[in-house]
């Protein structure tokens, strides 16, 4: 049987990489924890870049430019199925 991979929430995140920086080495506080002491570095480099949110904080600018491409994304579809619908109806018009 496969292990379940273990989620931590954001809270216990800032627990544990607080206690790093008011001074316990890594390997203390993730032999505490019972994480592995690579993973509490990456919270903690996580951290030092995007602070509490531990992800990195997506802007207005990214969310219309994530909606503009799913659009061209969608009309593209559109158009190549109006191309499809086209030819159909050429070669219909042709042979009929």
């Amino acid at each position: 049987m496969a292990l379940k991979r273990r989620l931590f929430t954001r809270e216990f995140k800032l627990k544990v990489v607080r206690e790093v920086q008011d001074g316990r080495s890594v390997a203390e506080v993730a032999r505490t924890y019972q994480i592995h002491p690579v993973l509490l570095s990456r919270w903690q480099n996580h951290y030092l870049r995007f602070g509490d949110s531990f992800r990195p904080a997506t802007t207005d600018q990214e969310k219309r430019i994530a909606e503009l491409e799913r659009a061209v994304g969608q009309l593209t579809m559109e158009n190549m199925l109006l191309k499809k619908a086209l030819q159909r109806l050429e070669r219909d018009r042709r042979n009929g």
